[in-house]
Order: structure tokens, then C-alpha cells, then sequence
């Protein structure tokens, strides 16, 4: 009977440590530039593209961003919720500090 209730616990794990959906991606994606629309509103946005691995398990994933204004281009380090069901994330944050 133990057994029996370590093959759920077994496939969350399984699952939270697998690669996004594109649907997910694609909600990490819209996060980031409503992040860049809300804090960067005089800038263009170049380009967003976010990892399709929740590497942390923690309920985002690192985005790549660029954006640009009349002064230059710059590089936003961010990470971004992707709409995971049992996760509390949401929006975007900076990175923590990695332990490498």
C-alpha cells in the first residue's frame, strides 16, 4: 500500500522537473514583456525568448531579453513565471544568485 502512494508523489516530481510546454514558454514570454511595458516604457522590445527548462524547480524560468531606446540597447536579466498549476509565481523577477 506504501508503494501505491509513492508512484503520485514519484510522477510530480517526474514532471516538475521536465521541459515546458511551447504553451508555457509562450505565458513566460507574454510575463516578460508586460515586464518590459511596465518598466522600461520608453524602450523597444527587441527581443524576448525565455528557456523552455524550470532549472530550480521554482516555478519560473530565465528569460533572454533586448530592448532598445534612443540611448542604445540593453539586456534586462529577468526570470519569468510560466503559469505552472501548483506554483505561487507569478510576474517577473530577477535572477537569484546562482550557487555556481
Amino acid at each position: 500500500m506504501k508503494r501505491l502512494a509513492l508512484i503520485p508523489l514519484a510522477l510530480l516530481l517526474l514532471t516538475a522537473c521536465s521541459s515546458l510546454t511551447p504553451t508555457q514558454v509562450s505565458v513566460a514570454e507574454g510575463e516578460a514583456k508586460s515586464y518590459i511595458q511596465a518598466n522600461f516604457p520608453d524602450h523597444e522590445i527587441v527581443n524576448v525568448q525565455c528557456k523552455n527548462r524550470d532549472s530550480d524547480t521554482d516555478g519560473y524560468v530565465r528569460c533572454n531579453l533586448s530592448v532598445k531606446d534612443e540611448t542604445g540597447t540593453s539586456t534586462p536579466n529577468i526570470e519569468c513565471a510560466y503559469g505552472r498549476t501548483w506554483s505561487w509565481a507569478e510576474g517577473c523577477q530577477q535572477p537569484k544568485a546562482s550557487a555556481d
